[in-house]
């Protein structure tokens, strides 16, 4: 069996990431660790959710937790702040997208102040719980969602996988020693 890394040089994948730092804050993780847990995490994705194009990017920005609360209440309907939101770009598309050009995963738009306040809260290291977040919205481009309780099953597991594999702790152990 081969390396997942090995499949990937084998079909020549290419994901370019655009980082916007809006806020420009000292304590997010650098860019190059941003693109490497997202990079690093796309050998997770299995083969039908990904696109057939091999030439990719995403744009990942951090805003206010009030820029965030207000996309929550617009796109979502939730009038709350939260983490990360992720809009993926329609999957189908891809089937029709010209090798040529880069094919847009979508955008995930993640809230800094809302991050560190979770990982002190869940006495998380904050770069874990910053790659845990990454993760999570960089799968909610690929159509995995924690609506159903199967759905969430599948998302958690690939998460722990992937923030195992980068060298990080379980993100939701934590949250079950809470329970206990």
């Amino acid at each position: 069996m081969s390396h997942p890394k090995q499949k990937m040089a084998e079909k020549n994948f290419n994901l370019k990431i655009e980082i916007m730092d809006s806020l420009m804050l000292d304590n997010i993780p650098s860019k190059k660790n941003i693109k490497k847990w997202i990079s690093e995490s796309f050998q997770f994705i299995n083969s039908e959710n990904k696109p057939k194009n091999n030439k990719m990017e995403l744009s990942l920005k951090t805003v206010s937790s009030d820029e965030i609360k207000k996309l929550n209440k617009r796109y979502r309907g939730k009038n709350k702040k939260t983490n990360v939101l992720s809009f993926p770009s329609k999957s189908k598309d891809s089937i029709y997208w010209p090798e040529s050009t880069r094919y847009h995963l979508g955008d995930i738009v993640i809230c800094p102040e809302i991050i560190e306040l979770e990982a002190k809260r869940q006495k998380k290291e904050i770069n874990s719980h910053w790659c845990h977040i990454v993760i999570h919205g960089f799968l909610h481009l690929f159509g995995f969602d924690h609506v159903s309780d199967s759905g969430a099953k599948e998302m958690e597991l690939l998460e722990k996988k992937i923030c195992i594999y980068l060298g990080f702790n379980d993100p939701y152990l934590q949250n079950l020693l809470d329970k206990h």
